[in-house]
């Protein structure tokens, strides 16, 4: 954002440049949600920024604080931050603290923490050191409630956000009758795809996609380059475990952050290959494994949030059990006509207007010739 130190901004303005600087923490803070502040000065003068730069790092009201050059102009000052400072102690003290000891006048939060353990005891805490405590506008509310939807989920619900990727043609197709699928979209839509796995920062993949694309599902983009991504792996026949060492997805992360679920009967195939707590053994009395225990699997394992990225089987699935909080879709302009199994959708079959999903909060960006829609499935938030 063309935005200069010393520009006078009004309160939408300072929450969108708040915004700006949080996104910067994307791919780099989980399991904390990206934070973004701002100060102006007592005449509504741009005085700092700073953002959440680092899981277990300092907080972005420090950051903005410490930027500040002239201590002085922190007399009057207003803050304003996408999230309520927190109130406890964690791997950093408390914001709300380092709030309380300013000579500000006013802070303004975007969202209230929805973690149990600050929940509203920031502000409570800002508030009687005499501080005001604003709200932000109506108009910034979707894109604050958006930055933290991971964290939301997290706090609320207890389990990992789940996204589905997809890259298909206009009529649903992710690859040809006989799995052709290098490349449907361009390159623009596959370097956001990069993007989008350092983002949601794990991955659930199969075997199958694993062996036919030979794929690392990392994130082959600055500044995401030496991002460790872990990736679970659905292999209920043991396929991956002899050539395992020898496959990209082995050779470009440590071994610690490559999972694979397979079922009792095969899991022996492992030993020696990968550790046993990387092993996970999960029963398919029904052909399949339960996309819940998976995930629960996933969440157990630090997985705050995972990008499922495989052919439209695994897709399919979560589609037909609506198991998924967000839609990545990239839509490429072109059309197989071919009647085949390679729709992500194809596993719905509606007989009825009624029964089609809906999604809300959809963006739409052109990526070169393709197209990204981004749509949330699943929305429960609630302040």
């Amino acid at each position: 954002m063309a935005i200069q130190i010393g520009q006078k901004l009004n309160s939408k303005e300072a929450f969108e440049l708040a915004i700006f600087e949080a996104r910067k923490g994307l791919g780099f803070v989980a399991p904390n949600p990206p934070v973004g502040c701002v100060i102006l000065d007592k005449e509504d003068r741009l005085l700092a920024v700073g953002h959440h730069q680092k899981f277990g790092g300092a907080h972005a009201e420090v950051n903005a604080v410490q930027s500040v050059k002239d201590p002085e102009k922190l007399k009057g000052a207003k803050v304003f931050v996408t999230l309520e400072p927190c109130s406890h102690f964690g791997k950093t003290p408390p914001c709300a603290d380092l709030l309380c000891g300013l000579p500000v006048s006013e802070v303004h939060f975007g969202v209230k923490d929805p973690n149990p353990k600050v929940s509203g005891r920031g502000l409570e805490k800002i508030q009687s050191a005499g501080i005001q405590i604003v709200s932000a506008p109506e108009s910034v509310q979707e894109e604050l409630q958006n930055l933290i939807r991971v964290f939301w989920v997290n706090q609320t619900e207890q389990r990992c956000f789940v996204a589905l990727k997809v890259a298909s043609t206009l009529d649903a197709q992710m690859a040809l009758p006989n799995g052709e699928s290098q490349w449907i979209t361009g390159t623009e839509a596959r370097t956001q795809g990069h993007i989008l796995r350092a983002h949601y920062g794990s991955i659930l993949t199969t075997a199958k996609s694993v062996l036919r694309d030979n794929s690392s599902l990392n994130a082959r983009v600055e500044p995401f380059n030496e991002k460790e991504i872990p990736v679970f792996v659905l292999d209920p026949e043991g396929s991956l475990a002899s050539t395992l060492k020898n496959l990209n997805l082995s050779k470009v992360r440590r071994p610690e952050s490559l999972f694979v679920i397979t079922t009792g009967a095969q899991a022996s195939r492992f030993e020696g290959v990968m550790a046993s707590e990387q092993i996970c053994k999960m029963e398919t009395p029904q052909g399949q494994f339960s996309l819940k225990e998976v995930l629960q699997w996933v969440w157990d394992r630090g997985g705050a949030s995972v990008m499922v990225e495989a052919g439209p089987n695994l897709i399919s699935q979560f589609v037909s059990a609506k198991t998924f909080d967000q839609l990545e879709l990239f839509l490429a302009p072109q059309i197989f006509g071919v009647a085949s199994e390679m729709s992500w959708s194809q596993s719905l079959g509606l007989t009825k207007m009624s029964q089609a999903l809906k999604f809300q909060k959809v963006s739409y960006q052109p990526l070169g010739q393709d197209l990204w829609i981004s749509a949330t499935h699943r929305s429960n938030f609630s302040q």
